[in-house]
């Protein structure tokens, strides 16, 4: 009868060493649940204080701070999340600095196990919202550094990414080519509009109109993410008048998260394909190209896959002492944004993966050929399942992402008399009922001013 001894327990202890460590391979959501259920009932402070309460993760403290950040944005502590977006920020810029020149010797290392830096998406939007902060603080000139650093990082991102390509291809263990994605997202429309406002209230019309060209611009150049109408806060806002101008800021519901969508290898000789079912059959194939394998061999891989998140928002309205004035429209999907910026490094992460899925799947096959013939039929089955499991336990794709940013946001301007208002933003579901409502009592609105209101519902 076979039986497994301690003499054999002791030979595969470092294999379920190995095992257990695993967890650090998956990334780990679990604690969003409460955050996420805080903020959906606008209980910011209590959001913040559970976030800090949480053990981030060193490799994760960049999420640290994004999450903190902008849960104290939501909450109206401008200070500090000013103090924490920018340390996201700084930290983004050096650990991307950081993965450059490790790159060729983390090809084979799992991303999960890497330090997050952030997505690019994640890396403009850090700005926008600390340019609001800065607004809300009646630092204007701090608001448009902010805004201006956007375009900046727009256009680097390319150039940034072709260095780690670069790097990529200087490994030992590269076995294919790395190339870089087509860059199809390089002017982003809620930066300039923010920077349009804030020319045009500085009395800078020349520059405000070369923004609101830009916009209009981004919607010429990028219909993949500007797919709607243009709104009318964009085309009219150097329109003449003689009344005061409101301007409404609402973003809502929640940016994209990301999902693990895994994928099968299978090997001819110097040929590898690819497929989305295990069976490998005709009707499952997705690709195929030159890699240096033999033939016969088998393995997943895992990739991330960004996807946006519905929102129970339907139009969002705005009163004035209690009339609507009008509705706003939309002017940035964010998650649209998010998933078009991602594109230009998906290939990177997909020869990764399958670089790593073949080598470290090889690499497996020897090591359960080299199982001792003297053990047991047990005791080899318990090891080679066991290495087929550690094997399927390190192939998760990198999930993580900045969960708490908001997948859209609506604009309006409209022309009331100077006066001190109260004004209300009405939230609307699909059926016309309120969802939910914003109110600013007693708001002095200037004429000749920028008297910007900004809202946030993350439904």
């Amino acid at each position: 009868m076979d039986y497994i001894s301690t003499h054999h327990l002791r030979k595969i202890l470092p294999i379920v060493i190995l095992l257990t460590g695993c967890a650090t391979l998956k990334t780990q959501t679990k604690h969003y649940e409460n955050i996420v259920s805080k903020v959906e009932r606008g209980q910011y402070t209590e959001a913040a204080t559970h976030i800090k309460s949480q053990n981030y993760e060193e490799k994760n403290r960049v999420l640290y701070y994004l999450d903190l950040g902008i849960v104290e944005h939501y909450g109206g502590d401008y200070a500090n999340s000013n103090l924490h977006l920018e340390k996201a920020d700084r930290m983004m810029e050096e650990l991307f600095t950081k993965s450059i020149s490790m790159a060729a010797a983390s090809l084979l290392l799992n991303d999960n196990i890497m330090e997050y830096f952030g997505e690019d998406y994640e890396n403009i939007y850090v700005n926008i919202f600390k340019s609001l902060n800065y607004y809300h603080e009646d630092k204007f000139d701090d608001a448009m550094v902010e805004v201006r650093r956007v375009d900046e990082k727009l256009k680097l991102f390319a150039q940034k990414y072709r260095k780690l390509a670069e790097n990529y291809n200087k490994s030992e263990d590269k076995r294919i080519d790395f190339k870089l994605g087509r860059n199809r997202f390089h002017n982003d429309a809620l930066a300039r509009y923010l920077s349009m406002l804030l020319y045009r209230a500085d009395g800078k019309y020349d520059d405000s109109r070369i923004d609101q060209d830009k916009i209009k611009e981004a919607w010429q150049t990028q219909s993949q993410i500007y797919d709607f109408p243009i709104p009318e806060a964009v085309s009219e806002a150097l329109k003449p008048t003689n009344k005061a101008r409101l301007n409404v800021l609402s973003f809502i519901g929640w940016g994209p998260q990301k999902h693990q969508k895994v994928l099968y290898i299978h090997t001819e000789k110097n040929l590898v394909g690819i497929y989305s079912s295990s069976t490998c059959d005709k009707n499952s194939f997705l690709d195929v190209f030159s890699f240096p394998v033999d033939e016969g061999y088998h393995f997943k891989f895992a990739l991330p896959l960004i996807k946006e998140q519905p929102s129970k928002i339907a139009s969002i309205g705005v009163a004035v002492k209690g009339k609507e004035v009008g509705r706003l429209q939309l002017l940035e999907d964010m998650s649209k944004v998010a998933v078009e910026s991602y594109k230009l490094k998906e290939p990177l992460i997909y020869f990764k993966s399958i670089t790593r899925a073949v080598i470290k799947g090889i690499a497996s096959h020897a090591a359960k050929e080299k199982i001792t013939k003297d053990d047991s039929r047990l005791v080899s089955l318990f090891k080679r399942t066991v290495t087929d499991v550690v094997v399927d336990a390190t192939e998760n794709a990198d999930l993580r992402g900045w969960r708490m940013m908001p997948g859209k946001c609506y604009v309006g301007e409209f022309e009331i008399d100077e006066g001190v208002w109260d004004i209300t933003v009405n939230y609307y579901s699909a059926d016309g009922m309120i969802l939910r409502s914003h109110k600013f009592p007693a708001q002095e609105i200037k004429k000749n001013s920028l008297n910007l209101l900004e809202t946030i519902i993350n439904l």
